[in-house]
């Protein structure tokens, strides 16, 4: 999928093909309330969210630092940054920073995190991850077309 011209294209598109693998790799899992017992299930589901996570931090760094919307002072400040440039809107903003606070926690208190963290990433969080791509997309296309 090339879309990009004008940016890193060869790095956007490996960020964003990095998030759609292990989103694939995530669902191909098929995890439910039993099999999430296995260690092995657990952990390899909680080790593709935190890595769907940071590559999608990965994404907004890129486009803030080549289009020069600001400097992050916190990982939060990315998404605060796309929001003023009307690349994302405020509900979709405040998801991904909410996000941000999920990967701290996979990050730093790995032990703290249970079936109900997965549970949620599989039934809300995951979608939020795919509109944030596609308004990424969306984006460059339009900043290309122009």
């Amino acid at each position: 999928m090339k879309c990009f011209t004008m940016h890193d294209e060869k790095r956007l598109n490996f960020i964003i093909e990095d998030i759609e693998i292990y989103l694939e790799k995530l669902n191909k899992l098929k995890i439910d309330p039993e099999n999430l017992k296995d260690d092995e299930k657990f952990l390899a589901s909680s080790m593709a969210i935190f890595q769907i996570i940071n590559r999608s931090i990965d994404l907004g760094d890129e486009i803030v630092k080549s289009d020069k919307l600001g400097y992050p002072m916190k990982i939060k400040d990315i998404f605060e940054f796309l929001e003023n440039e009307k690349i994302l809107d405020k509900d979709l903003s405040n998801k991904m920073k909410d996000l941000v606070m999920v990967r701290n926690r996979f990050s730093h208190h790995y032990e703290k995190i249970n079936e109900e963290d997965i549970f949620d990433f599989l039934k809300e969080d995951q979608k939020y991850v795919l509109e944030f791509i596609e308004r990424i997309k969306n984006y460059l296309r339009d900043k290309n077309n122009n």
